[in-house]
């Protein structure tokens, strides 16, 4: 997660938009967390799982990069970065 803040700070500047999503815990527990670790990105709550779905998040942390045009599945965002691609057409 640090990096993931860290990328936040750099690129919030240049149009990127960097957003935690929680899967299932309550907002205080979630605000304990940043507040311990001094996170300072938004984060949105996906109390019941439905947004992790969505996106095909099984495992925590899952990365997920959406773009102008799509989504970029955690599967086919790890394929794009081990073969040099931006992604399918």
């Amino acid at each position: 997660m640090p990096n993931i803040v860290k990328i936040h700070h750099e690129l919030s500047k240049k149009g990127l938009a960097v957003v935690a999503v929680n899967m299932q815990e309550d907002k205080g527990k979630v605000s304990s967390f940043l507040k311990m670790n001094q996170y300072d990105l938004p984060v949105w709550l996906d109390l019941n799982g439905e947004v992790a779905g969505k996106y095909g998040a099984s495992a925590i942390p899952t990365l997920v990069i959406i773009d102008r045009a799509r989504a970029r599945s955690p599967r086919t965002w790890s394929a794009c970065a081990r073969s040099g691609s931006s992604g399918p057409s």
